[in-house]
């Protein structure tokens, strides 16, 4: 019904954009909301504590999807599936780079963008 045309690459651009400031103004919130929760105030301390840790966790998934998309443990994964598969079926196996596919790109930006408000809330902290 509706043809979907293929975006350049400006809008592209802007659409990534807008998804990373989305989930950075989003994870800004659940650390405040956490922070709340959990220490009963809010506090530059407890801001850049829970921020460090999103942004680590965000980062090391999308390093972690990063390495896997690009082949690193193709062959650990094939030679684990060749040694542990009990059937002589011969079909062809994919490699976990193929089966492991989702955009790393949005959770890296969130990441570096936390990491650099947690870098500029630490510099404010210790002024």
């Amino acid at each position: 019904m509706f043809d979907i045309l293929p975006l350049d690459n400006e809008a592209s651009e802007v659409i990534s954009l807008k998804k990373t400031f989305f989930w950075t103004a989003t994870s800004i919130f659940l650390v405040l909301l956490l922070s709340v929760l959990l220490y009963r105030e809010l506090s530059l301390l407890h801001f850049i504590n829970l921020t460090f840790y999103i942004a680590g966790g965000l980062l090391s998934v999308s390093l972690l999807a990063m390495v896997t998309q690009k082949g690193f443990f193709d062959a650990i994964f094939l030679s684990f599936r060749t040694v542990l598969d009990r059937t002589d079926n011969k079909e062809e196996k994919k490699p976990l780079s193929k089966l492991i596919s989702f955009d790393y790109s949005t959770l890296f930006s969130v990441g570096i963008s936390l990491l650099v408000i947690m870098l500029a809330a630490l510099s404010l902290y210790y002024l």
